[in-house]
């Protein structure tokens, strides 16, 4: 039912407000006073078609906007729906579902591309479109006297016009469709429709008949039931009695879990504790024999690089000998006596100074080469015992490192770890 009728510069209407009661409303006014303004402007409204030729001709002369808003109920709900235009023929639409004070938008404009109409909301919520809304609800200027006054034919013409009867030949053929279609629509939903009656009657009669057959059974039934009951009432009692027990095995069995939970992580912890000292046991023996060892072992290796160096310096000095004799040979092979006369001075003499002599000149680099070998010799056995006193000297090292990482300071504490962990071991079993 339209409500209120809101028209602003609208055609002859400046400011127009209507508001409507139940029933059948009727315009009436002289010519131009604005009746059909009215009705053009409830249907521009709901569906932005009217009588006249072009929307700019809905705006007012001498103004630049003109709107109509139409408000109306449907199911007692409140809607109202509203539309404008401008002298450029700009429209702007806006229909809404109106609660209290508040408007909740349910379609604004009628952009058909992105599947947004404001006019087919209208249409959806009063069940109506612009021809039916003018058949079944709105009687122009003029009819009214023209049905009064008419002729049983004419009468019936016009009653036709108005309310379209020939219409219902056409919804009566569309009622068939409808009706097969909701026929097929129960039967889908429920198996049967209403051409069925009459064999879901013997049914129901058959369904019937069982059912009083199956009385007997249900007294059976009924009794088998009672002493059913009766057998579940006697296990309830017992139920009742053996439930405090049932209580008192589960609080032992959630303590009996709580225990062993308890065991578990402190067997894992002393596990734990057993592989520590373990390892600290593993990684410690024969530490202490290295470590006694470590004063002499440096002792020893001080020696053997004191003997090192000795040996490289006596081995230098010879080799300095070596290169000294050599030039002392080469110089005697230039001075030869000749008839027992000096080469230089030209003095008789016996014999040459053996270090001009090149025979044993000769003789003593071989001896210092003998030497030189056998000094060679000595280094490399120092060389090679440096070695050994080396490596042991850094395992006794090495063990004292890992005995300062672990915290162990004598073969007490070590042998005290020892007996810990055997107790450990016991202690998990």
């Amino acid at each position: 039912m339209i409500t209120s009728i809101e028209l602003g510069d609208f055609l002859s209407h400046s400011n127009t407000k209507l508001e409507f009661e139940d029933g059948v409303t009727v315009f009436v006014g002289d010519n131009g006073a604005g009746k059909s303004s009215i009705i053009d402007a409830i249907t521009f409204a709901l569906f932005g078609q009217h009588t006249r030729k072009s929307n700019k001709g809905l705006i007012k002369r001498g103004t630049n906007q003109g709107f109509a808003k139409v408000g109306f109920s449907v199911n007692s709900k409140q809607f109202e729906a509203v539309r404008k235009i401008d002298n450029k023929g700009t429209l702007a639409a806006k229909f809404a579902e109106v609660i209290g004070d508040d408007r909740i938008e349910i379609a604004a404009g009628e952009r058909k591309q992105f599947g947004e109409s404001m006019t087919h909301e209208v249409e959806r919520v009063i069940g109506l479109d612009f021809e039916k809304l003018k058949i079944a609800s709105i009687v122009q200027q003029g009819e009214l006297n023209t049905i009064i006054n008419a002729k049983p034919k004419e009468f019936k013409e016009l009653l036709n016009a108005i309310i379209g009867i020939d219409k219902l030949d056409i919804a009566s053929e569309a009622m068939k469709t409808v009706n097969k279609k909701f026929r097929e629509k129960i039967k889908e939903n429920v198996g049967y429709d209403d051409t069925h009656i009459e064999f879901l009657l013997r049914d129901l009669e058959k369904y019937e008949k069982e059912i009083e057959e199956s009385k007997p059974q249900k007294d059976q039934l009924e009794l088998k039931q009672e002493k059913l009951k009766n057998e579940v009432d006697d296990l309830r009692g017992k139920i009742e009695t053996e439930t405090p027990k049932i209580d008192k095995i589960k609080q032992i069995e959630l303590r009996k879990k709580e225990l062993l939970s308890y065991a578990k992580e402190a067997i894992r912890e002393i596990q734990r504790e057993i592989n520590e000292n373990e390892r600290k046991i593993q990684d410690c023996e024969g530490c202490f024999e290295h470590i006694e060892l470590r004063l002499d072992l440096e002792s020893k290796v001080q020696k053997v690089e004191d003997a090192i160096k000795d040996t490289v310096k006596k081995i230098q000095e010879m080799t300095n000998q070596i290169t000294s004799l050599k030039e002392k040979q080469l110089l005697a092979s230039k001075l030869q006596l000749v008839n027992n006369k000096c080469p230089v001075c030209d003095s008789n003499v016996e014999k040459l100074n053996p270090l001009f002599q090149e025979a044993h000149l000769r003789q003593e680099i071989l001896e210092l080469q003998k030497q030189i070998v056998s000094k060679e010799k000595e280094n490399d056995m120092y060389n090679q015992k440096r070695k050994e006193f080396s490596i042991k000297l850094q395992n006794a090292r090495d063990a004292e490192a890992t005995l300062r990482a672990h915290s162990i300071n004598n073969k007490e504490e070590l042998i005290k770890i020892q007996k810990d962990t055997e107790i450990k071991k016991q202690k998990i079993h």
